[in-house]
């Protein structure tokens, strides 16, 4: 008896979703097809408002976008500009001929406003289709329902948190003239001198190594927020803390551990931001970490003659751009800048006064640069010493073996 009933109730589900099913699978209307949601280049754009029980707005300053509140604060430029490339060319499916009520519409679940010069625009999107593999829109001035794809609305739900920029040093490193580090009591002051050289503030005013301060300046770009806890103590002597000068103005910033936990301020980000406990070592700890270890520096766009042997049995001469060999153009020229290149990213580990007695045989190189300087005599031995005239070197063996593969593969291409 209870049978019926059930069958019945089946029959009215099963029509009610081919129902749904039909229209979702219905022919478009003419003019829909290949049609975009928003016909505009991303250029075009100036504001975003994400309406989804809390409002989340971006508006375009120039070319960087922010988000807004009191006050505005920097959005992650990178998300947003993904957000925009996006929605841009986002289709319509389908257009549908029908009651909004039907397709989540009458209260639609979100909202989202675009800014142009030419106006604002809002679409509402509403329920997802029976399979769903599309979304129910409706875009203010049109009377029809749109079929976008489900992935529109993953496209929108975002995150206050993941639109924001999350770095906790934004500064531009070539501006920086003065930086000063304390790190658990011990005092670091750079300065950048008059030919754009960094050195250390103390009475002999060592030079710093370029890479090592430029790989400094990059550790601290990429310290982002993993969260923000919200207001909480902050130590009054932080494990470390880093001061610069530029020519945008002071930055400063703070970082400390708790427990396992590393936290930072700076003022950037004046809340507190949780942090990963991996960027307090990338901090340098003292002057030998940032020390100029480069064994020489050659004018690599300069060079014009590099001599092989001590009698100078093999020379290579650079004419128009192009090495040559006497009379013939030399093969694979790019071997000999190559070796001027890995010679000045070469980095010494320790110095001697005398050539060890382990470094074996060496193969000599003389490099002219600068007409009017003395040329560079090198040294380059069987172990990982290099001689630079009369300075002995040890380097490290991945660096030795790329100079000696360069010069070995460009005896061996022009026999």
């Amino acid at each position: 008896m209870k049978a019926r009933p059930l069958v019945v109730l089946g029959a009215a589900c099963l029509g009610l979703a081919l129902f749904y099913f039909s229209l979702e699978r219905q022919a478009p209307v003419a003019g829909s097809g290949g049609e975009k949601l928003f016909p505009l280049d991303q250029g075009e754009i100036s504001g975003i408002e994400i309406r989804e029980g809390t409002v989340i707005s971006l508006v375009r300053k120039g070319r960087t976008w922010w988000v807004e509140g009191r006050p505005d604060f920097p959005a992650d430029q990178g998300e947003v500009a993904r957000l925009v490339g996006a929605l841009v060319h986002i289709p319509v499916v389908k257009t549908i001929d029908g009651p909004k009520d039907e397709f989540g519409l009458r209260s639609p679940a979100m909202e989202i406003v675009l800014s142009t010069a030419r106006g604002k625009r809002r679409l509402f999107l509403g329920s997802d289709s029976p399979t769903s593999t599309f979304c129910y829109a409706f875009l203010e001035g049109r009377k029809d329902v749109l079929l976008l794809p489900a992935a529109t609305r993953a496209l929108f739900r975002k995150s206050l948190f993941s639109l924001m920029d999350r770095h906790l040093v934004r500064i531009d490193p070539r501006g920086v003239t003065q930086v000063r580090i304390v790190k658990r009591g011990s005092i670091l002051a750079l300065l950048r001198d008059r030919k754009g050289a960094w050195r250390l503030v103390d009475e002999y005013g060592m030079k710093l190594g370029r890479e090592r301060v430029n790989g400094f300046f990059r550790d601290l770009g990429a310290i982002e927020a993993l969260s923000f806890p919200g207001d909480g103590p902050v130590p009054e002597n932080p494990d470390v803390r880093i001061e610069m000068t530029s020519k945008q103005g002071g930055l400063w910033l703070k970082m400390w551990k708790e427990g396992q936990k590393a936290y930072a301020l700076s003022s950037c980000q004046q809340g507190r931001a949780e942090i990963s406990p991996a960027f307090l070592h990338t901090v340098p700890s003292g002057p030998d970490d940032l020390l100029d270890r480069s064994i020489v520096e050659i004018p690599a766009g300069m060079v014009g003659k590099i001599a092989l042997g001590s009698r100078g049995e093999r020379v290579f001469l650079r004419e128009g751009g192009v090495w040559f060999d006497g009379k013939r153009k030399v093969v694979r020229g790019e071997l000999l800048d190559d070796v001027v290149r890995g010679l000045n990213a070469a980095e010494y580990e320790d110095e001697y006064l005398l050539v060890p007695g382990d470094a074996g045989a060496g193969a000599f190189l003389r490099i002219y640069a600068d007409p009017g300087s003395a040329p560079f005599d090198i040294t380059l031995y069987s172990q990982y010493y290099v001689a630079v005239g009369k300075k002995v070197f040890r380097i490290n063996e991945g660096a030795m073996k790329g100079l000696k593969e360069s010069l070995d593969t460009l005896v061996e291409a022009n026999r």
